[in-house]
């Protein structure tokens, strides 16, 4: 609904912008929508990640800047679809909650058999405390929170792949986010 609302301004103000919003937009909703595949290549996630992320660029102007660095090898790992969009939502959603401005790093490397993708922000951060719950929602099978977004990503990764497998929170108050997702390469 915000896109749209930047839409609806952009449309009256900078048309070219419009276009761009309405071009990403169209390819944001046809990935999502044609769900036949349950994994996808790393590259085709991160091509919907890089315009989910433009999209939020656009709206939020030079407050939000991001980068992707992934190695080639693990750009054809096969992953879940849409793994890391709820990571990107919730860097978004929380990181501007006491900065101005949000900087969002994604980078992706093959470890031995393992595929490490790694999304940082350098947001508010999280207490101690807020750390512990939600490391603790995310390991409860029967999460009955609000909160669903990272418990469900961990759960799925788990039921695919073993409890090797997964993601870890860490967060620094005041400083940013960081989550690790391990899978199979």
């Amino acid at each position: 609904f915000n896109v749209l609302e930047t839409l609806r301004y952009a449309i009256v103000v900078n048309s070219k912008m419009a276009q761009e919003i309405v071009i990403i937009l169209s390819r944001l909703l046809r990935y999502c929508i044609h769900m036949e595949q349950t994994t996808v290549r790393l590259e085709e996630d991160l091509r919907y990640i890089n315009d989910y992320l433009r999209l939020h660029e656009l709206r939020f102007k030079d407050r939000l800047t991001y980068s992707v660095n992934v190695d080639e090898r693990a750009e054809a790992a096969l992953v879940p679809r849409l793994m890391l969009q709820p990571i990107i939502e919730n860097s978004i959603k929380y990181g501007y909650r006491s900065k101005e401005r949000l900087h969002i790093a994604i980078t992706g490397t093959v470890e031995g058999s393992n595929l490490i993708i790694k999304v940082e922000d350098n947001g508010g951060g999280m207490s101690e405390q807020r750390l512990q719950e939600v490391r603790s929602v995310m390991d409860d099978v029967d999460n009955c929170t609000e909160h669903i977004g990272l418990h469900n990503l961990h759960r799925r990764l788990l039921l695919m792949y073993g409890g090797a497998y997964g993601v870890k929170v860490e967060s620094v108050e005041g400083e940013g986010t960081t989550i690790h997702l391990v899978t199979p390469y």
